[in-house]
């Protein structure tokens, strides 16, 4: 199990990354916050939730929760985050020796791979089996970037937060979610407007009839072969 070099990592990121483990093989789901399906940010939402850590449900939110990490400080746990389509679009959690695990898109499972050029990382977990400043009931805290329940989507809006495209694109913010729902539906009334336009048009073509005092084509030919 590729956790923890040299014995580096304190605090709950390596407890958290061992519980991460445990979802090895569960399934990638658009939207997903639970064992039965997750996606990128649910699966780390899900994880840190268990250590009384609240985080926001996706990887944009995610993103500015937490403590920044140079890339050579790098420690179990970390939070990991790409710009796959869009920035901090996607992300996994560090677990030690160049690997992260993670849900990557649809048709795979939760699993460790190689950690890849990553744009940043964050920490959300401190010292001493303690989440960092910013959490509900951690007496002591330093101010940092706020964690909480208060910072999250509400349930409702879980299923609009990720999609599948080119790569892995692991969410859309509540605004961009919003916006392609408005576009796709201004879309389908414009299809439906444009069926039936070309509908009447149709029926005007086939019911024309010629102007008063001209006769029709059909009866001049009849009168010309008398």
């Amino acid at each position: 199990m590729p956790i923890a070099p040299n014995g580096q990592g304190q605090g709950i990121g390596l407890q958290a990354v061992a519980y991460a483990s445990r979802f090895l093989g569960v399934r990638y789901l658009w939207g997903g916050t639970t064992p039965n399906g997750f996606d990128c940010s649910g699966l780390v939402q899900f994880v840190y939730k268990h250590f009384g850590v609240n985080l926001p449900r996706t990887s944009e939110e995610q993103a500015l929760v937490g403590q920044p990490v140079p890339r050579n400080k790098l420690q179990p746990g970390d939070i990991l985050f790409y710009d796959t389509s869009g920035k901090n679009s996607h992300e996994a959690m560090y677990v030690g020796n160049g690997m992260q695990i993670v849900a990557r898109h649809t048709g795979t499972n939760v699993q460790y791979q190689h950690v890849g050029n990553f744009t940043h990382a964050m920490r959300v977990s401190g010292g001493a089996g303690a989440p960092v400043a910013g959490s509900p009931g951690i007496p002591g805290s330093s101010p940092m970037m706020p964690i909480g329940s208060n910072t999250a989507a509400p349930a409702k809006y879980d299923a609009a937060t990720c999609a599948m495209g080119v790569g892995s694109i692991c969410f859309l913010s509540k605004s961009q979610a919003r916006a392609l729902i408005g576009g796709l539906i201004l879309v389908g009334a414009g299809l439906i407007i444009l069926s039936g336009t070309i509908a009447l048009l149709a029926y005007g073509l086939t019911n024309v009839k010629a102007p008063k005092g001209v006769p029709e084509a059909s009866k001049v030919a009849s009168d010309a072969n008398l």
